[in-house]
This record gives C-alpha cells, structure tokens and sequence, in this order.
C-alpha cells in the first residue's frame, strides 16, 4: 500500500504542471525587480555594508508578507469547498484517513509557495557577497519564513475544516492572523507605553514568543547589534511550530467528524431552504426593500446579505480600536513621535484591509452563482446584462458605504492632528502640505478603487474556477502595483536616503501609479463585462477588447442584452 496515496498524487500532478515552474520563475524575477530598484534609489556614498543591509531587510520583509498570508488564499477554502461540493465524503468511503486528505491538501496547496521560497534563498544570501549581512542571519530569516509559512499554511487547513462558506473561512484566517502578528505585539506596545512602563518585560515570553513578526524583527534588529538574539529567534520558532503542528494534528482528528455535519450550506442552498424569491419568506422583506426587488432584483439580491463577514467586522473594529489609543497616545509630547508614526501605518493598515474585503464581497456572488448553476438560471431571465451589472455596482456601494466613510473619518483626523498647533510634532509648512496631501489622496483613493474593485471583482469572477483565485486576481490587478509603490516609499525613507523632494516625488508617484492602474484595470473590466458578460459566463474566451481609455472609436452595442 502507498504511503500518503493524495500526496504521492498531488506531488506527480504538480510535477507535470507548467504553473509549478512559471510560478516560481516569476517570483524570483519580481524579487529580483525590487532589489534593482532598491539599488537604484540607494545613494552612491552609502557604504555597501549598510545597503546589504537594507536590501536583506526589504526582501525579507516581503517575503515574509507572503509567508504570513499563504494561508489566507492557499488552504483558507480548500477543505470547505469540498465540503460544499459534497466530494469530501466520497474520500472517506475509500481506506483514506483524515491525515491522507489533511496531508494531500497541504502538499497541493503549499508546493508552489515552497518552491518560490526556495527560489528567492539566492537573492537573499547576495547581501553576505557585499558583507554586513552573515550567512547565520540568512539562515535564520529562511527558518523565519519556512516556520511562518507552515504555520499560516495549518491555520487555514483548521480553519478550513470547520466552515464552509469562502468569506467566512478566509475571514477568520485573516482575523486569527491578525491577532497573532499584529495584535499581541501591539498589545504589547501599549502595555510598555501607557500602561505597565518597566515591569513589561514579565509579559515579554507570554505575548511575543508566539508571534511570527517578533521572531523577523529579532533576525533583523541581529544586523545591527552586538548580539544576533539566536535565543529568543530559537524559542518564537519552537512555539510557532508547536502551533501550527497541533493545528494541523486537530485538522486529522476533525475532518472525518466535520464532513457529515448538517448546517454547511451556501447562500444559494439557504436561499433554496427559505422558498425561492418569496417575499413572505424572507426576514428581510421591509419596504426599502420591496422598492430594491421593484426597481432592480440583482441590486436587491447582492444587498440584502450582510455587508461583511464577523471576523472581517472584529478585525476592522480591532484596528479602529488601536487606532484610537494611538491617535490619543500621538497627543502626549514624550512619546507623541513614535504613536504618530505607528497610528499612520495602522490607518493604512485599515485602508488595506477595507479594500481586501471590497475585493472579497466584490467576487463572491457571481463566483458562487456561476459554481452553483445559479448563473444560467439568471441569464434566462428578463433581466438584462447592464440591469445585472448596475445592480451589482449599486449593492456593492450600498453595503459599503458606512466602512468607507468610517475610514474617510479617520484620514480627516489624521490631518486634523498634523494641522493642529498642540501636536509635539514639530512638522514644519511642507511637511503638513505633505501629510495633507497625503490623506486627501488617500481618501480619493479609497473611492475610486471601491469602485474598479467592483468591476474587475465581477470580471475575475466570472473568468477564476474558484474564489479564492478570483480574489487573488482582483487584489493583484488593482492594488499590488500602488502597494509596492508605497512600500519602496516607506522603505526609502526608513533608509535615510530620502530628501524632502524625493519624499514629494514618490508621493506623486504612488498616486499616479494608483490612478492609472485603477483607470486602465477598471475601464478594462468594464468593457469586457458590457461586450462579452454571456461569453464569460458560459466558459468561453472573449475575444481582445480594446481598452476604452485608449480607444476613441465608439463601443459596439451589446447584443447579448439587446
């Protein structure tokens, strides 16, 4: 008898896949794009030790980025979706046991995220070439991200085991993610700052030992100190291990229980459950609601289900909360630099993980309508492709409106507070032209995306097999360019290389990158959904549209709505 007969399977499988290379080749080369960018802005008198340095740092903070949430998008929906599809349990009627399927999953889903991991090791170790960088630091950074990856990798397999909604299982990774690399750490910040002052140092092993994000920010304080702090890296990585290996044991002893129970169903099947489209049946048949089924049904359908799921609600409600201590903590004059700085990196956090959510809800309906059939059954109906799109665009705006107004609130005070003559800031009349600059674009921003996430969400819905892969592809054609432009710009300014007019020229850049990319992605999606919305639905390629931006000629009528 095979050992491991779904991970033997899954192994040839992806060994015969072009992706599995491809997908690897262009990692490393987008690694080593931002390294020759990095080199590129660096100064020339800069000593070559502290560039290896700095680039050591940038590569590795991206990498472990993706490290962290592999687990959101790779094994968050691989479990649940067999479960919705009902082919878990034809696993179980074979010999398999629960760690065959827990093992075989985690082989399919983690094999191209270990070999682009391992492809990037090289560009790692090249700072050791231009010294100030040790081979013992590289091999505690990919111990870092090795054990980070596992560890996310067996958080979303549990996760996965006992939901069965996509937006319910990716959200509750995310949120636990969270917690663990970000709120424990911040828990701790505050306790040093406001709180508890000396006696801090007792919570030390208790709230930072099982944090991934303590364990990179000793490998990388090690560059520049005396001590490289191995210990304390030794002792993070054992408990994180720990962790994700009594996930992964739980996720065994849970699937052959979890498949067989009642209650996992989709919003299509409880839809079905309720009576169809039946007013008398739903709880909420209000008349605002009756107004929405009148005027536009899609528009009803899409905004009648809640707005986000609960570990998307706690996690947003978790970053305002910080952000408020932060925000009153950037008001004190002794420790008002350091909040300042910490409240602006959590309100952008906020920012991306209000458009991660966008991308989530943006995807799901179509994503689950065109799985479940629903979809065909929707296109045979008198309702039209531009009543189904705007309909789309307005339930969308509808659930959305009190998160974004939420976050415009909190760019409005972030520039009341650099505005504000009590702040021990010592910002001077550029810098608040700046920082105003800044929050406004931000706020702009956030408007505009809300609404290209919108377009390209239903696009890669109708175009990905899965949601999870939708997702990805909406998050990579809308935000991954402006994110790696405000990244080279936090990160440029970190390495002392930044002047005040190259501070203003990356702000400029990261906005016209973000305008563009969103004006060309939207307007692209747009057209394709107008002209081509049967065609993607049935499977079949659409053939090139031109881009609206560019084209000056008039669009051609739809004559599949007509």
């Amino acid at each position: 008898m095979t050992l491991l007969p779904i991970v033997e399977r899954e192994l040839r499988v992806a060994a015969r896949r072009p992706a599995t290379r491809w997908t690897r080749f262009f990692v490393v080369l987008a690694v080593i794009g931002v390294w020759l960018v990095l080199v590129a802005a660096a100064h020339r008198w800069t000593p070559p030790a502290a560039l290896a340095r700095h680039l050591f740092m940038a590569c590795g903070i991206l990498a472990f980025g993706f490290c962290l949430l592999a687990g959101v998008f790779l094994t968050a929906d691989c479990l649940s979706s067999e479960k919705r599809e009902g082919t878990l349990g034809l696993l179980f009627l074979t010999d398999l046991r629960g760690h065959d399927v827990v093992l075989g999953k985690l082989a399919a889903t983690s094999l191209n995220a270990s070999y682009a991991l391992l492809g990037i090791v090289p560009v790692l170790a090249l700072p050791v070439l231009m010294g100030g960088v040790t081979g013992a630091a590289v091999g505690r950074l990919l111990l870092v991200l090795l054990v980070t990856l596992f560890f996310s990798l067996a958080l979303g397999l549990a996760v996965s085991a006992t939901t069965g909604e996509t937006r319910q299982a990716m959200g509750t990774v995310f949120l636990l993610l969270i917690v663990v690399a970000g709120v424990l750490p911040a828990s701790w910040w505050i306790a040093r700052i406001l709180v508890l002052g000396n006696v801090v140092f007792v919570l030390d092993p208790l709230l930072l030992w099982p944090c991934p994000s303590f364990a990179l920010a000793r490998v990388l304080d090690g560059l520049s100190q005396a001590s490289p702090g191995g210990r304390d890296v030794l002792i993070s990585l054992a408990v994180i291990a720990l962790m994700g290996l009594g996930l992964l044991l739980w996720s065994c002893l849970t699937l052959p229980r979890a498949w067989r129970q009642k209650g996992i169903e989709s919003d299509e099947t409880r839809s079905d459950r309720l009576g169809g489209p039946d007013l008398s049946a739903w709880p909420d048949s209000r008349p605002e609601r009756r107004e929405l089924l009148q005027a536009n049904p899609f528009h009803w359908l899409v905004s009648r289900g809640r707005s986000a799921s609960t570990s998307m609600r706690v996690t947003l409600f978790l970053g305002l909360a910080f952000w408020l201590l932060t925000y009153g903590g950037a008001l004190d004059q002794k420790r008002g630099d350091e909040a300042f700085a910490i409240c602006l990196f959590t309100a952008y956090g906020l920012h991306v993980a209000l458009k991660c959510l966008l991308a989530v809800d943006a995807t799901r309906r179509l994503s689950d309508d065109r799985q479940s059939g629903a979809l065909e059954l929707l296109l045979v109906t008198p309702l039209s492709v531009p009543q189904i799109l705007t309909g789309h665009a307005q339930g969308m705006r509808r659930r959305f409106r009190g998160g974004r107004g939420a976050l415009a609130a909190v760019n409005v005070a972030m520039m009341v507070l650099v505005l504000s003559f009590h702040t021990p800031h010592g910002f001077d009349s550029e810098d608040l032209m700046i920082f105003t600059g800044i929050f406004l674009g931000g706020i702009l921003l956030l408007y505009l995306d809300s609404i290209v996430l919108n377009w390209v969400g239903m696009w890669a819905a109708l175009r990905s097999r899965h949601h999870h892969r939708a997702v990805l592809v909406t998050l990579g054609r809308v935000m991954l360019a402006p994110w790696l432009t405000a990244f080279f710009f936090v990160f440029l300014m970190m390495m002392g290389n930044g002047s005040r007019e190259m501070a203003e020229g990356l702000i400029t850049a990261w906005f016209a990158v973000s305008l563009v990319t969103s004006a060309l992605t939207g307007a692209r999606a747009r057209a394709e959904l107008r002209a081509h919305f049967r065609r993607l639905a049935a499977g079949v390629p659409s053939p090139r549209t031109p881009n609206p931006v560019f084209n000056l000629e008039p669009a051609a009528p739809n004559s599949a709505s007509a």
